[in-house]
């Protein structure tokens, strides 16, 4: 069983434009929470929609709640990222890295099938801002991955700088 230790997944040193991965990874948090939340607003609406139409199908309906709930999960976790961030927590870092690690896998999903489209003639207009959305969230993850890391790394520099510090003082006790 691989442990996160035996992962070789590039770190970053800061995020783009030379800011902190700390910097970096608030704007990924705030943009990430922005962007949940005018998604639900524009899910709400179309779900508003729908449920007026006669002809609306309930597979429609129903994608559009769980892409509804997806999104009330994701300002969750969005609002766990900042203050995990803002507290220096990995715990709470972790939750969002889950999700958008699954959304990217969905998303490539989609694109896959597009790219099967595209093989047969037909050209979905959205296959471009879907490619590029994709490569932007795994920046975003390497971003908020190796802030995650740079936490745990600290954490654990921490702890050991402690049980030295513990190890000599007991020491030094029992010389006397």
């Amino acid at each position: 069983m691989a442990t996160s230790k035996n992962i070789n997944l590039p770190m970053l040193k800061e995020c783009c434009c030379g800011c902190t991965l700390r910097t970096g990874t608030m704007i990924i948090g705030f943009l990430s929470l922005i962007a949940a939340i005018i998604v639900s607003c524009i899910t709400i609406v179309s779900l508003n929609t729908l449920q007026h139409l006669k002809q609306a199908h309930v597979l429609d309906i129903a994608l559009e709640m769980i892409v509804l709930a997806v999104r009330f999960v994701q300002i969750i976790l969005s609002l766990l990222l900042i203050v995990g961030t803002h507290k220096g927590r990995a715990s709470y870092i972790c939750p969002w890295l889950v999700l958008s690690l699954f959304l990217v896998l969905i998303e490539s999903f989609y694109l896959l099938l597009m790219a099967c489209e595209l093989i047969v003639g037909t050209l979905n207009s959205q296959i471009f801002s879907l490619c590029t959305h994709i490569s932007v969230t795994i920046y975003f993850l390497l971003v908020v991955f190796s802030h995650y890391r740079e936490i745990q790394h600290r954490r654990a520099t921490a702890e050991q700088q402690n049980n030295v510090y513990y190890n000599n003082e007991t020491k030094e006790v029992a010389n006397i």
